[in-house]
C-alpha cells in the first residue's frame, strides 16, 4: 500500500471518529433540550396551580367578609331585639301599675257600696219596726167580733190556702221534672244499689242511650269506662253515705263506643222522712274543654321552653327574686359575668346576695350598695373580680294579675366595652384637639404677623415654611384618619396586588424616615435573599413608615433602631417577616395588652406626638394582606415590632 493510500485511509478513519462524536453531541443536544421542555412543562404547571391558590385565597377572603358582614347584621339584630324587649318591659311595668290603680278604685266603690247598703238596711228595718207597731196598735182595737170573725176568714183562707199550696206543689213537681228532663247538662240519678231511676234528655243526648236503655241498669258496669269504675264507685258510695263529691271527672263510654269526659258532682238524695235513697249526679260535658286544656297545657310548656332557652342563652345577666327576697335563680351569663355558682345564691336571701356582690365591687370607683331594694331602679356596677368589668343593673318588680307582688328581676347588661369606647373618643377628642392646636396656633400666629409686619424677605421664607410645615402635619393626621375609616369601610376593596419583594418598599420607607428624622440611621442587617410575597405598595409602605417612626419617637437620639428579616414556618405554612427594633422607653405588660386599641396611647402625657391610630391602622392593613403583626416590649428595654407576610415563591430575589 502506497503512502498515499494510507494517509487517505487515516483520513477516512478520522473522519469517522469526528462524525461519531458529532452523532453524539447532537444526541446528548437532543436530550438536554427534552429535558429543558419537561422543565418548562413542570415551571407552567406550578404556574397553573399558583394561580389556583390565589384564586382559592381570594375566594376564601371574599367569604370572610361575607361572614363579618353577617355577624354585623346580627349583632344589629340582636341590638334591636334587645331594645323591644326593653320597650316591651316598660310597657308591662305601666299596665302593671293601671291595674293596680284601677283595682284600688274598684275596692273604694265597693266599700262605698257595703255603707250605702247598710244605711239602706237599717232604714228599712226601722221601717218594719214603725209598720209592726201600728198593727200591734190595730190589733189592740179590733172588738172580740171582729177577731172572731178573722179568725172564720183565716180558718177559710187557710183551706184555700192549703188547697193553693197543693196545686203549687203539683205544678212545681211538673216544672222541676221538666226542668231535670230538659236541662242542658246530663242529670241522672240511682238508688242505693247504684242502678239508674232517673236519665234526663241530655244524658241520653250525650251518651247515645234513651232514658229506657239505661232506667233499672247499674250505671257503674254498663256505662263507666273500666278505668273509673272503681273511682266513680267510690264516690256514689260516699254520696249514700251523706258526704257530697264536686268536681269529680270521670270517662263514660257512649253507645257508639266513643269516650266522653264529664265533670261530674254527686249529691245525697233523701225521701219526706230524711232517710238516704240515692244518689243525684249533675255532669258537664268537658271533652272538649280538656282538649282545650291539653292543648293551652302544651302551648304553656312549649312558651315556658322558649323562655327557659332566651333565659339560658341570654348574654346579658339575669337574677329572680321571690315575694320573700329569696333568689330563686339566675342564668348562666350572669355566672360568667361575676364567677359566683348557682349553689352559693340559690335559695339565700337577699341580704346574703348583697354581701357576696359587694365582696365583688371595685372599692375605688364605688362604695357598699343595696342591689335588691323595695323599689325599681337602675344604676352602674363596677366590679374588680374575676375580670374587671362595668354593668348596668336594671331592677323591675313583677306584678301578679290582681296587682301583688310576686318578687323582683334583675337585668346585667356588661356595658364594659361600650364604657372603654366612650373613653377612647373622649381621650382621642383630646388628644386631636391637642394635635390640631399646635400646629393651628403656630398657623395663626404667624400669618397673623405676615398681615400686620413687614418682614426682610429671608425671614418671611421661614415664616411661610413654619406654616407649611404645620399644614402638612394636620393633613398627616387628618390622612391618618381617614386612611383607617376607608381601609375598614371597603375593607380591602381598593388593594392593588403585587407579587415581589419588600427589599426596594422597605429601602424606600427607611430613606423617608431617616429623611424627617435628621441625623438617625436605621441600622439594616437583612438576609441576603429576599423572597416573593403578595402586597399593596403603597398600603405597606404606610405600615414600614408608621412602625419605624414608632421606634424614633419613643427612643433617644442616640439609641440606635435596626431592621431585620427572616422567615418562620406557622401553622405549615412559610412566612417572611421584617422587624424594626428599638430599645427606646419600651412598654409594660398591661400597655403591651391594649397596644392596638383604637385612640390609645401606651404615653399619654402628650410630649409625644400622635393619634393612637398608627397601630390600629397598621394592624388593619395586615390583616387585609392576609398577615400577622407580632410586637414584643418591656418597661425601658425597647420595642420589637415584627409584620409576617405569607411567602408566595421561594423562587427569591438576591439583595
Amino acid at each position: 500500500m502506497s503512502k498515499d493510500d494510507q494517509q487517505n485511509e487515516e483520513a477516512a478513519h478520522q473522519q469517522l471518529i469526528a462524525n461519531k462524536e458529532i452523532e453524539k453531541v447532537a444526541y446528548d443536544l437532543a436530550n438536554a433540550n427534552t429535558e429543558i421542555a419537561f422543565q418548562n412543562e413542570e415551571k407552567q404547571k406550578r404556574a397553573n396551580e399558583l394561580a389556583i391558590a390565589n384564586t382559592e385565597l381570594a375566594y376564601q377572603n371574599k367569604e370572610k367578609q361575607k361572614r363579618a358582614n353577617e355577624l354585623v347584621v346580627a349583632n344589629t339584630e340582636l341590638a334591636y331585639q334587645n331594645e323591644e324587649k326593653q320597650k316591651r318591659a316598660n310597657e308591662l311595668a305601666f299596665a302593671n301599675i293601671e291595674l293596680a290603680y284601677q283595682n284600688k278604685e274598684k275596692q273604694k266603690r265597693a266599700r262605698e257600696l257595703v255603707i250605702a247598703n247598710k244605711e239602706k238596711e237599717s232604714q228599712h228595718l226601722e221601717k218594719q219596726k214603725r209598720a209592726h207597731e201600728l198593727v200591734i196598735a190595730n190589733q189592740e182595737k179590733e172588738n172580740q167580733y171582729q177577731r172572731k170573725q178573722a179568725d172564720q176568714i183565716a180558718l177559710a183562707n187557710k183551706e184555700i190556702a192549703f188547697e193553693d199550696y197543693r196545686c203549687e206543689m203539683e205544678r212545681v213537681a211538673r216544672d222541676l221534672t221538666l226542668l231535670v228532663d230538659t236541662a242542658n247538662a246530663p242529670i241522672f240519678g240511682v238508688d242505693t244499689e247504684y242502678n239508674v231511676n232517673e236519665w234526663n234528655q241530655k244524658s241520653a243526648e250525650v251518651t247515645g242511650f234513651k232514658a229506657e236503655e239505661v232506667l233499672g241498669k247499674n250505671l257503674v258496669s254498663k256505662l263507666i269506662t273500666k278505668g273509673y269504675r272503681s273511682l266513680t264507685r267510690d264516690v256514689l258510695r260516699k254520696a249514700l253515705d251523706g258526704d257530697n263529691t264536686s268536681n269529680f271527672e270521670f270517662l263514660l263510654t257512649t253507645k257508639s263506643k266513643k269516650r266522653v269526659k264529664l265533670l261530674f258532682n254527686a249529691t245525697t238524695r233523701r225521701n219526706e222522712d230524711g232517710f238516704i235513697v240515692g244518689v243525684v249526679g249533675v255532669g258537664q260535658d268537658i271533652t272538649e274543654l280538656d282538649s282545650y286544656r291539653s292543648e293551652m297545657e302544651l302551648k304553656v310548656k312549649e312558651r315556658t321552653r322558649e323562655l327557659d332557652t332566651i333565659f339560658t342563652l341570654s348574654p346579658d345577666g339575669f337574677v329572680l327574686v321571690d315575694v320573700d327576697n329569696k333568689i330563686v335563680s339566675i342564668n348562666p351569663a350572669f355566672i360568667k359575668m361575676t364567677g359566683i355558682k348557682a349553689q352559693q345564691l340559690l335559695g339565700k336571701s337577699a341580704a346574703f346576695f348583697n354581701k357576696i356582690m359587694t365582696s365583688l365591687f371595685d372599692k375605688t370607683l364605688m362604695e357598699k350598695t343595696n342591689l335588691i331594694r323595695n323599689k325599681d331602679g337602675e344604676q352602674t356596677v363596677y366590679i374588680a373580680r374575676p375580670t374587671p368589668r362595668t354593668l348596668n343593673c336594671n331592677r323591675k318588680t313583677m306584678v301578679g294579675l290582681f296587682g301583688d307582688k310576686e318578687g323582683q328581676v334583675l337585668y346585667f347588661r356588661d356595658i364594659t366595652h361600650e364604657s372603654e369606647v366612650a373613653k377612647m373618643k373622649s381621650d382621642f377628642l383630646s388628644t386631636a384637639a391637642h394635635e390640631l392646636r399646635t400646629p393651628l396656633a403656630s398657623i395663626y400666629g404667624y400669618s397673623e404677623l405676615l398681615l400686620t409686619r413687614d418682614f426682610t424677605k429671608k425671614v418671611s421664607n421661614e415664616i411661610v415654611e413654619t406654616i407649611h410645615r404645620q399644614s402638612q402635619n394636620i393633613k398627616n393626621l387628618l390622612n391618618e384618619l381617614l386612611d383607617l375609616s376607608r381601609i375598614e369601610a371597603r375593607s380591602g376593596m381598593g388593594f392593588y396586588m403585587v407579587q415581589d419583594s419588600l427589599e426596594s418598599v422597605v429601602t424606600e420607607s427607611c430613606a423617608e424616615v431617616e429623611g424627617a428624622y435628621n441625623g438617625r440611621i436605621v441600622q439594616i442587617e437583612v438576609m441576603r435573599k429576599w423572597p416573593v410575597v403578595s402586597f399593596d405598595i403603597d398600603k405597606i409602605r404606610q405600615v414600614f413608615i408608621n412602625l419605624l417612626s414608632n421606634a424614633f419617637k419613643y427612643s433617644d437620639e442616640n439609641c440606635k433602631v435596626v431592621l431585620k428579616t427572616s422567615t418562620r414556618t406557622a401553622d405549615g405554612n412559610q412566612q417572611f417577616g421584617v422587624s424594626i427594633v428599638d430599645y427606646g422607653i419600651g412598654m409594660t405588660p398591661r400597655q403591651l395588652a391594649r397596644l392596638g386599641e383604637r385612640f390609645y396611647r401606651a404615653d399619654d402625657s402628650g410630649v409625644t406626638s400622635g393619634t393612637g391610630l398608627g397601630i390600629s391602622l397598621v394592624k388593619e392593613i395586615m390583616s387585609i394582606h392576609g398577615g400577622e403583626t407580632e410586637f414584643i416590649s418591656g418597661l425601658g428595654k425597647g420595642t420589637t415590632s415584627t409584620v409576617w407576610l405569607p411567602i408566595i415563591s421561594k423562587n427569591v430575589v438576591e439583595s
